[in-house]
């Protein structure tokens, strides 16, 4: 029972970000799925959380290779 809520979950979340469209006419049913949308969301969460794990390991970069320095986070 809970693989099946999960694919209901993923399944929501997908149509609800555009990834996944559903239509139908008189004798078809169709599930598009967006590949280039898919890309293009995870390539830019991909480089936010680039950007975060950058914005966290700098001041302790800067620690290490100045150790006599106090750390500061820059805003």
């Amino acid at each position: 029972m809970k693989a099946f809520l999960i694919i209901v979950l993923v399944v929501v979340v997908a149509v609800l970000l555009g990834w996944v469209t559903f239509s139908s006419s008189d004798s078809d049913a169709t599930i598009r799925v967006d590949k280039q949308e898919i890309q293009q969301d995870t390539g830019e969460a991909v480089r936010h959380v680039e950007e975060f794990a950058d914005d966290v390991t700098d001041p302790i970069d800067r620690s290490i290779h100045e150790p006599d320095e106090p750390v500061r986070v820059d805003d």
